[in-house]
């Protein structure tokens, strides 16, 4: 949260989305029973910043979820959009993901918290 924030003080004009994997789970799942994914995918793709915290929960998932992901973070990142994703374990060590977005993942910098 305090990423985006600051961002948010730096670049008042840009659009900053923090949401929980969780949420981006219960979001994804509704937008399946609505019969509106694209419209959740475009909201996502939206934001300047995206901002998804404790990302191994979708690890496991469905690969939907994954595949929705995926999308959104292409989008962002061809768009030249900032995507920042925290997690308990660095990208190496997350298992459950495919291959193809784990390995975007790793394009990042990675950082350590140690608190």
């Amino acid at each position: 949260a305090s990423i985006g924030l600051q961002t948010k003080v730096n670049h008042p004009d840009k659009t900053v989305l923090y949401v929980n994997s969780d949420l981006f789970f219960q979001q994804y799942i509704e937008s399946v029973k609505n019969g509106n994914i694209q419209d959740f995918i475009f909201f996502y793709q939206s934001v300047d910043v995206l901002i998804i915290d404790d990302i191994q929960f979708i690890a496991g998932g469905k690969g939907k979820t994954q595949e929705a992901f995926f999308h959104i973070f292409n989008h962002l990142h061809q768009k030249g959009k900032q995507i920042v994703i925290t997690a308990d374990k660095s990208p190496v060590e997350i298992t459950g993901f495919e291959p193809r977005l784990l390995s975007r993942f790793k394009w990042g910098l990675t950082a350590e918290c140690i608190l």
